[in-house]
This record gives C-alpha cells, sequence and structure tokens, in this order.
C-alpha cells in the first residue's frame, strides 16, 4: 500500500544481509592463508618437512660416527668372530681361498665399514644444511653398504660356516638398509620443498645482526 514504512523486524533483517560480492570474495583463497602458500614448493609453511631432512643428516651423522668406531673395534677382536688361521702366506690370492677365505671377508667388511662410516658422517652435515647432494651421496653409499654386507654375511654363513661374523655383519647391512630409506625419504621432500638459494649464503645483512646480538649478550652479562 502506499505510504507503507517497513517495520522494525525488516530493518533488523536488512541490516544482517551480506553482500553478495563479499561472499564471492570471501571463497577465493587468499594469497596470505598457509593453504595458498604450499601450493608454491618454494614456500614452506610453518612446521617445515624438511625439518625430518635435517633430523635424518643428525642420524646419519651419529650411524656413521659409530660406524667407524664399530668397524675398528670389530677389526682389533676379529679372533673371536673368525677363526684364525697361522702360517705363512706366500701369495696374496692365498687369501682369497681355503680357510683364509672368512678372516679376508671379514676385512673387507670392516674395511667397507670405515671408509662408509666417514661417507655417510659427511652426508649427515651436508643434510643437517638440507643439500640434494648430500642427500644424493648418504643414500648412493648406505644403498652400496646395505648390499654390500649383505654379500659378504650370506657368503661368511653358507660358503664358510663362519654364522657369528655372518650375522653380525647382516646386522650391520640390515641398519643401513634403514638408513638408506630415511634418506631416499630426505631426497624426496628436498625436491618437493627445496630450500631457498640463498638459505646457506651469508650476507653483510646477517653478519650485522649477528655482531648486534652478540654485542647485546655481551652487554647483558656483564651486568
Amino acid at each position: 500500500m502506499p505510504g507503507r514504512t517497513a517495520g522494525p523486524g525488516a530493518e533488523a533483517a536488512a541490516s544482517c544481509r551480506i553482500p553478495r560480492a563479499a561472499v564471492m570474495n570471501s571463497r577465493e583463497p587468499s594469497t596470505d592463508s598457509p593453504r595458498a602458500a604450499s601450493s608454491d614448493p618454494a614456500v614452506v609453511p610453518p612446521g617445515s618437512p624438511r625439518a625430518f631432512v635435517t633430523g635424518t643428516g643428525y642420524v646419519c651423522q651419529i650411524v656413521g660416527v659409530l660406524l667407524l668406531l664399530v668397524s675398528g673395534t670389530l677389526f682389533l677382536f676379529s679372533d673371536l668372530l673368525v677363526t684364525p688361521v697361522g702360517g705363512p702366506v706366500r701369495h696374496w690370492s692365498e687369501h682369497l681361498a681355503g680357510a683364509r677365505l672368512p678372516g679376508a671377508l671379514f676385512s673387507l667388511a670392516v674395511l667397507l665399514g670405515i671408509v662408509g662410516g666417514l661417507a655417510l658422517a659427511t652426508a649427515g652435515i651436508g643434510l643437517q644444511g638440507e643439500r640434494r647432494s648430500a642427500a644424493r651421496l648418504g643414500l648412493f653409499v648406505s644403498a652400496a653398504l646395505a648390499l654390500g654386507f649383505a654379500a659378504i654375511a650370506v657368503t661368511l654363513c653358507v660358503a664358510t660356516d663362519e654364522w657369528l661374523a655372518g650375522v653380525v655383519v647382516l646386522l650391520g647391512g640390515g641398519l643401513m638398509l634403514v638408513l638408506a630409506m630415511l634418506i631416499g625419504h630426505s631426497a624426496a621432500l628436498l625436491r618437493q620443498f627445496p630450500p631457498p638459494p640463498d638459505m646457506n649464503v651469508v650476507t653483510e645483512e646477517w653478519l650485522a645482526e649477528h655482531r648486534r646480538q652478540r654485542e647485546e649478550r655481551r652487554r647483558q652479562s656483564d651486568l
């Protein structure tokens, strides 16, 4: 009817209406949201999955150092694991046949453990810095050690009947297999979430901030 005015209920309903443009804009993903940022592999949201890479680096370094130490210790006590054989050796080929073969195989496993332990410790340090080359090195070394230890263990158990030494070497191969799986997953994470290119670059701004924090800590310690 002409001259009819809206009541207070209609005014309240009109004030509660949301413009359609605002609704449409709210459905569009914001570039500042973590979900939108996670679509870019170079932008890692809080709780970076590369933290797994850093943890794997610590594990790889510790395993490498332990493998080095254990290999050296086993070499000193090799007579308790492998039956010792006395007598002179006229040619080096005599170590690869007969009763001397178990000792030669176990010495080879010890040598692989020492060299591989150094390589794994180096790869672990690189993984802590989230370097993809370190992941490739660690994966290659751990996989090679797993295969080498497995082959030596099978030969010791089947061909020479040295079960104790074979089981010890086989345990090392199993440990290397688990480490290879961890490093392989870390390599996949580094491909999916690559670190920023200037991550390990020291700039003048960083050095200035470091000096400022050091001076501040020194002043607080003098108080």
